[in-house]
């Protein structure tokens, strides 16, 4: 017996199919005068964590292994404090030195001033901007920088991005960094009350929902049209016509 797919379950496939292969178009900036011009050009708000204290931003969140607002005796910039930190390739097995920071309301844009200096030279860092599925949608390499900026701006929003290694800078595996003053642009709701250690919930896309409700509302037809023939009896009202 062949069995035929409804026209509506493929299309609502392909729906599904797409939403797992969003990517974004991105512009990078070493200026960050460039970069506070765009975000403000695209009618973007902006903050910024300057890392002074262990108590970031309301709005940010993050995971890490190693990192940490560390107060450094020299470099980084100016005397305030800075995000301390090491990362490390994910195919190796270091792959749990990984840094993730959250925004709540997620952003369009990220920067930051950079300082790949500490421990010497090591595999750069790589950032990749992720959807609020956790998907990636844009990676790029931040170069061996000395305390300069490097930011992206984004035409997709991304609710977090993960700091790792980069991949095919050289044989080193792990890079030690100061990151001082991340900027990053925010038109979210309002700020949550505690940032330390806290999980975000994420949520499954809409298509996911359009298409399980979809999906049962088929297969509810299909079971009506082959409901057995004792039932046919049975009236609009849900009562039990006259079969004698």
């Amino acid at each position: 017996m062949k069995t035929r797919i409804h026209p509506a379950l493929l299309t609502l496939l392909g729906i599904l199919a797409w939403t797992q292969d969003i990517s974004a178009s991105t512009i990078v900036h070493t200026d960050k005068s460039s970069w506070k011009s765009q975000v403000l050009a695209l009618t973007h708000a902006f903050q910024t964590e300057d890392f002074n204290d262990a108590t970031l931003n309301a709005e940010l969140t993050y995971r890490t292994r190693v990192g940490g607002v560390y107060q450094p005796e020299h470099g980084a910039g100016d005397d305030g404090g800075v995000w301390k930190d090491r990362v490390a390739k994910p195919s190796h097995h270091y792959a749990e030195l990984t840094t993730t920071f959250e925004i709540s309301g997620g952003a369009y844009a990220i920067g930051g001033n950079w300082d790949m200096t500490p421990a010497g030279h090591g595999s750069h860092v790589a950032i990749s901007l992720l959807d609020v599925t956790g998907q990636v949608i844009s990676s790029h390499e931040i170069p061996y920088l000395q305390g300069e900026f490097w930011g992206v701006v984004s035409d997709a929003k991304f609710s977090s991005v993960l700091l790792s290694s980069y991949h095919d800078a050289n044989d080193l595996i792990q890079e030690t960094y100061y990151l001082e003053d991340m900027v990053y642009s925010w038109d979210g709701p309002s700020p949550r009350a505690s940032t330390q250690g806290t999980q975000a919930v994420v949520p499954l896309p809409a298509a996911f929902w359009l298409f399980t409700s979809s999906l049962m509302g088929l297969i509810g037809i299909g079971r009506w049209r082959n409901r057995p023939a004792s039932l046919s009896g049975i009236t609009s009202r849900g009562q039990l016509g006259n079969t004698e």
